[in-house]
């Protein structure tokens, strides 16, 4: 159906709530231990990254396929843009620090899970209805690629939690709590995955 005051194409109508909203109201009473009532924020989030995973999974079938990634042209994106970055700040920031931990890992070749990621997807875009069923807006292009990366570029979403609010320009951010619920649903990933995992967040911070 297409609504012409939206500019959109419904494929499907659900009625609910930006989830995030909920997310923030729970992080705010927690941090301050307002939080009088149990919630079921934190299984939720870990739900979410299930489903995720179990998407990652179902797009290539029985098993991941694995495949050897190259930190090197990774590396060298995100020297290129922190070299730029501090030709542009105001004030001085050494990064040759960074730049020697990353170089040392330039040279690795490992083998991780490939599959089919969502470009889009974003915290910010999903909804929730009075009986708890959530559903993804926007969930963006189908990317082949490492599934850590798309992981990455949800994980940073989650950061956002408080944009467009004052809280956010103080630093606010998700609290490791729910941090811990989020990441509890990517249980699968194996350890070398976790740590090319941060370089992959390292990356989508410094876009």
């Amino acid at each position: 159906t297409y609504l012409e005051k939206y500019n959109a194409v419904i494929t499907q109508s659900f009625n609910g709530n930006d989830f995030f909203l909920d997310i923030r109201k729970e992080d705010i009473l927690n941090r301050f231990n307002l939080n009088k009532s149990k919630s079921d924020i934190n299984l939720k989030l870990k739900n979410i990254s299930e489903s995720i995973s179990n998407y990652h999974q179902l797009c290539v079938g029985s098993e991941f396929n694995l495949i050897d990634f190259e930190y090197k042209i990774l590396i060298q994106k995100i020297i290129n843009k922190l070299t730029n970055l501090e030709k542009k700040i105001f004030f001085k920031i050494n990064f040759k620090y960074f730049f020697y931990n990353l170089l040392k890992l330039k040279e690795e070749k490992i083998k991780i899970r490939h599959s089919y990621t969502l470009k889009g997807l974003d915290i910010r875009n999903i909804l929730i209805n009075e009986k708890g069923l959530i559903k993804l807006l926007d969930p963006g292009k189908l990317k082949y690629e490492p599934e850590v990366a798309g992981i990455a570029r949800y994980l940073v979403t989650t950061e956002l939690l408080y944009w467009g609010k004052l809280l956010f320009f103080i630093k606010f951010s998700i609290s490791n709590n729910l941090k811990n619920s989020i990441m509890a649903g990517f249980s699968t990933l194996s350890l070398r995955e976790k740590k090319l995992l941060n370089i992959f967040l390292l990356k989508e911070y410094i876009k």
